[in-house]
């Protein structure tokens, strides 16, 4: 029984450990040990009564960023107010985190993919407080990440138990494992409003986030972060529409849940809110969602964790606006397709475009329903992603991130249940499948 790792790094958990000469046996000796667990202190919380909070917490977010002037007079404005809730989701990396650790003659040997070599050696070392040149980190292939193998967590584990062991270990995680002990991606609720005229202009738009930060994990359980500026400028702040004023409040939410680093972290969630957003304010405006970007595009900008980078390149907005002016082009076979089914209300299309670490991406796709099943008929995707060394690696990349999206929005929800994650396996937490 190892009731030091709590006290040795915030990100463990106090446990049992089971250690055999191989695996099967190992898998069997865990289904028959009957454990009874302490559960004094922790939450009991669930993805319902969280989703409630953050609801409440919403209303008296306090306000973290702001640009332009308050408009004097919006009674002749129009108002929509719409809220989206996001649930927390999981890796689903192809190699479960698995890691073999050697400590022999006051040097310790850690085999493993990893997003963070750096950052593991040193914190290997701060744990079995061994200097930073006695350990060594082999880096091997990954077997899909997207953030879970940032983390540290399963590699200190696997070393503290070669220490303790006296030998070599290799950990390895079931899928289990996996599902419920993630860092996931966290729960928000995003909040838009906006006051707008009928030719479609903004005069005023107030988003309010909010949600769990993922680095309380590592603080004490009574220690509530609050989102700042810098966690909305991943996709909110850096917003490329003409806005007269805009205002962003942030507050954060207590979560036992672990949380991290999820394939482009905040952008995730603050992308979907606010395509949405403004596929209402078109229709409302009765324009076409890709005219309407075009239309309200903001003159120049730059963004502000990028802007040395694109100091001689096109601003921000004038990329963007290639990019939709080449989906309109690409996309009008797509959209002539769904007006002319024969039964139109079993076809649309759905478009977005969001600009992130140095990339502007414009998406459409065109989907059709049938016996309450949604088919995915056509994906266009338009991509200025900067000078592209790699073109092969660069079409991976959008078609992996395709496949990851669909996935997180058709399946990936994790459901918390007094206090713990109710997902288990594939069966009820799958992926999307490639034919």
């Amino acid at each position: 029984y190892f009731e030091e790792f709590s006290r040795l790094d915030a990100q463990l958990r106090d446990g049992v450990v089971l250690v055999a000469d191989h695996t099967w046996p190992l898998i069997s000796a865990r289904k028959k040990v009957d454990f009874l667990w302490d559960v004094k202190g922790y939450s009991f919380e669930s993805h319902e009564t969280q989703q409630l909070s953050m609801h409440q917490l919403a209303l008296k977010a306090p306000l973290v960023y702001q640009e332009g002037k308050e408009p004097a007079n919006t009674t002749s404005l129009e108002v929509i107010e719409r809220g989206y809730d996001f649930p927390y989701l999981p890796h689903l990396s192809m190699e479960p985190p698995n890691c073999v650790v050697k400590i022999e003659n006051e040097i310790c040997d850690v085999w493993v993919g990893t997003q963070r070599p750096k950052k593991l050696r040193e914190h290997i070392a701060k744990i079995l407080e061994m200097p930073l040149e006695k350990v060594i980190v082999h880096p091997l292939r990954m077997g899909g990440a997207f953030g879970r193998k940032a983390q540290t967590d399963f590699v200190v584990e696997c070393a503290l138990i070669a220490k303790k062991m006296r030998r070599p270990v290799k950990l390895l995680w079931l899928r289990e494992d996996d599902v419920q002990f993630d860092f996931f991606r966290p729960a928000s609720y995003q909040k838009l409003r906006a006051e707008f005229k009928k030719t479609g202009e903004i005069i005023r738009w107030v988003h309010t986030c909010v949600m769990p930060m993922r680095e309380s994990n590592v603080h004490d359980e009574k220690t509530i972060l609050e989102p700042t500026q810098k966690d909305l400028q991943q996709g909110a702040t850096d917003f490329l529409l003409n806005t007269q004023s805009m205002q962003f409040y942030a507050k954060g939410v207590a979560s036992d849940v672990r949380i991290g680093i999820w394939r482009s972290v905040n952008h995730s969630f603050f992308a979907h809110a606010i395509n949405c957003f403004i596929d209402d304010i078109a229709h409302v405006c009765q324009e076409h969602p890709l005219d309407y970007r075009l239309k309200h595009l903001k003159r120049s900008s730059i963004s502000r964790r990028f802007q040395s980078v694109w100091r001689q390149e096109p601003s921000q907005t004038e990329r963007m606006r290639l990019v939709l002016e080449k989906m309109k082009e690409e996309a009008k076979t797509l959209y002539s397709s769904a007006s002319s089914s024969e039964d139109t209300q079993k076809s649309a299309v759905g478009f977005a475009a969001h600009h992130a670490f140095g990339a502007v991406i414009a998406i459409a796709v065109k989907i059709t329903t049938e016996k309450k099943q949604v088919l995915i008929e056509q994906i266009h995707v338009v991509v200025d992603a900067g000078f592209i060394v790699n073109p092969i690696q660069a079409l991976s990349q959008i078609e992996g991130g395709v496949y990851f999206a669909l996935g997180a929005a058709l399946f990936g929800e994790i459901l918390i249940e007094k206090g713990c994650v109710k997902n288990r396996n594939f069966h009820d937490t799958p992926i999307l499948p490639r034919y």
